[in-house]
């Protein structure tokens, strides 16, 4: 069966060829299709994680890359809010929150004053 198969491919180089670039085509055209080419799901395979500022609660709970979506699909401009408590003050981990001046805590504490 195999030396039939390369019997046929040696004397019809040209339809194998076709055949061959067909089929690769397809697979591209799939892959264009189907695939997630999202930088979301590269950068965040398990999602956002997120923390709840409110000082009573403080909730860290992680929101996957699909609800995210939807989220912003389905209420856009509306704030992400905390799953315990409903209130929407929370911050992706590992951020620092604001002061009410605009600066970061870390911002605040590093600027040194300039005496004149």
């Amino acid at each position: 069966m195999l030396e039939n198969l390369i019997t046929y491919i040696s004397e019809n180089r040209k339809q194998v060829a076709i055949l061959g670039g067909s089929l690769v085509c397809l697979l591209i055209l799939y892959l264009s299709v189907f695939r997630h080419s999202s930088a979301e799901y590269l950068e965040h395979p398990e999602g956002y994680e997120f923390v709840c500022q409110n000082p009573a609660c403080k909730n860290e709970f992680t929101l996957s890359v699909s609800d995210a979506q939807s989220l912003r699909k389905n209420h856009p401009g509306d704030p992400i809010k905390c799953p315990k408590c409903g209130q929407s003050n929370v911050l992706p981990k590992g951020s620092k929150p604001k002061r009410p001046n605009g600066s970061t805590s870390s911002e605040q504490n590093s600027r040194v004053p300039v005496s004149r």
